[in-house]
């Protein structure tokens, strides 16, 4: 007995010094006494003890089980538990996976490689969005990181990078990703792009990375040429100011060039130079232009270049009814009732 309190108290200091006082700890012991068994214990504070067990409970340890059986059913509540801590929605999960049928080890295991990543605040949030992180092999995670790492993403691009789009770990990114590197080097751009500013592309827009196919970037690339018709130079500026137009609706990118072009009278050279108005809805443009039109500070044959796009599509409300429209935040508002109602 003796020696078995020492082994005891040997492995819940290391467990201590292991885990956080607030996080679940699972241990695994052995004892020998009247036969050999199994004892499974999930760190927490005991309310009750049973004879051979006082020293667990004076650590503040209860027991769960002596057998696998019941002890699996209610491991199942501490990857709940442990997914929940780490700021994990579990609606979100239990959507698209059982959490019942999770195992603890390859879950924390899932959370190593992601923090191993640099993330931690946001490993809750990354799991949220791609539960099937959770049911994916390590090495095909580690092969995905590896790809990643191997075309000269840098380890705090990377981090950013599948903190602002997690399908990057759950997409085949090892199988394309150099295809897409390669495909974006060799676009009939003037100049051409050169490898840091393709790396500099995929870390800003990451979703190129895991959504976007070699065919749809070529779709993309080729509308913007053929219908938009924008020249080589004109598509070099979009794309390095703003290459999430390659995951953007062609439909929709149509509609808010035709409106600038036709409405704004705005070039097509100044709406090369100013491209972040292809992630404005076409809503907020019309409002904008048309309020400015109201209170007379656009005048019907006025030409918008690419400083008066951006101005116009200035994100904060206040500033642009205040210092753009020269009125007044009120009076914007009650303008853009005045459109939706008709």
């Amino acid at each position: 007995m003796a020696a078995l309190i020492k082994r005891v108290r040997r492995t819940i200091l290391l467990c201590r010094d292991l885990f956080q006082p607030f996080q679940q700890r699972e241990i695994v012991l052995s004892r020998v006494g009247n036969g050999l068994c199994n004892y499974r214990f999930l760190a927490g504070r005991a309310n009750q003890t049973t004879n051979g067990e006082q020293i667990l409970s004076a650590l503040h340890v209860e027991v769960l089980s002596k057998t696998p059986n019941a002890f699996n059913e209610k491991r199942n509540i501490s990857v709940e538990h442990y997914l929940s801590d780490i700021g994990v929605s579990l609606e979100k999960v239990n959507k698209q996976l059982d959490i019942s049928r999770l195992s603890l080890d390859r879950v924390k295991g899932k959370v190593g490689i992601l923090q191993g990543i640099g993330l931690n605040k946001e490993v809750g949030s990354v799991i949220s969005a791609r539960p099937s992180i959770l049911v994916i092999k390590d090495e095909v995670i580690y092969s995905r990181v590896k790809a990643m790492r191997d075309v000269g993403i840098k380890p705090d691009a990377l981090m950013y990078v599948v903190r602002k789009s997690p399908g990057i770990l759950t997409a085949r990114t090892e199988e394309t990703l150099i295809e897409k590197v390669k495909f974006l080097q060799g676009l009939a751009v003037k100049p051409k792009l050169g490898r840091e500013e393709v790396l500099h592309l995929l870390t800003k827009c990451p979703d190129i990375i895991a959504s976007c196919s070699i065919a749809s970037l070529h779709d993309k690339i080729n509308f913007m040429e053929k219908v938009l018709r924008f020249n080589h130079h004109q598509l070099r500026n979009i794309l390095l100011k703003q290459p999430r137009v390659l995951t953007f609706s062609k439909e929709g990118m149509k509609a808010k060039y035709r409106y600038c072009y036709e409405e704004m009278n705005a070039s097509c050279n100044s709406i090369a130079r100013c491209p972040r108005l292809f992630q404005c809805s076409l809503k907020r443009i019309k409002e904008r232009h048309l309020f400015l039109r109201h209170v007379g500070r656009l005048k019907e044959d006025m030409i918008v270049d690419d400083y008066g796009l951006g101005v116009i599509l200035s994100p904060n409300e206040k500033i642009f009814a205040e210092k753009i429209a020269l009125s007044s935040l009120e009076e914007f508002n009650d303008f853009r009732h005045s459109l939706s109602s008709v």
